[in-house]
């Protein structure tokens, strides 16, 4: 139920944001071959990036919950307030904080939508589409686990990890099939 919720969420944000930013491309604009690989390969450099600030953010949260976990008497984690250190400790180490982490992800839903509605003029591999979607989903799995930390201590850093990897896999496979178009 909570995932349905969360998906009905998430296209509803999608909806709000396309209706306020105005700026996607409709499906009867048409761009060039070389336009749609340039929007995919900043599309995909832009996941690449918020994905290491949120990788980062995620080890924080790690570590706090390693650290918390080893007290003698810790009582139940308090998962929200370790996604707020994590997003200080970004604040303090980085450029980003929680409000550019959530306005990245917000850009790269747009992102996402304006490169599934385009009409390109030309061929693009068959697989590149569904290769940018699994990337976003992938990306969206990431933030959504740093974002809203729960579970098992284990269970989060395996999928921390498996989130990562997936990014970085689709990210080279995206990026071969943007230089062979």
């Amino acid at each position: 139920m909570k995932k349905l919720y969360r998906i009905l969420c998430i296209t509803l944000l999608i909806a709000i944001l396309l209706s306020a930013c105005g700026n996607t491309v409709t499906p009867e604009a048409s761009i060039s071959l070389e336009e749609y690989k340039t929007m995919v390969s900043d599309f995909n450099s832009r996941i690449m990036e918020e994905s290491v600030i949120l990788a980062n953010a995620g080890m924080s949260e790690y570590n706090y919950w390693k650290a918390y976990s080893s007290l003698p008497m810790y009582g139940e984690l308090d998962y929200q307030k370790m996604a707020e250190a994590a997003m200080e400790w970004l604040s303090e180490n980085s450029d980003a904080d929680a409000e550019t982490v959530k306005a990245a992800y917000d850009e790269l839903i747009v992102a996402s939508i304006n490169i599934s509605d385009a009409n390109i003029d030309g061929e693009i591999p068959e697989e590149l589409p569904e290769l940018v979607q699994a990337l976003f989903g992938a990306y969206h799995a990431l933030y959504s686990l740093v974002v809203e930390p729960s579970g098992e201590i284990g269970d989060f850093l395996i999928q921390l990890n498996n989130h990562v990897n997936a990014i970085m896999a689709f990210n080279e496979d995206i990026s071969a099939l943007i230089e062979e178009a």
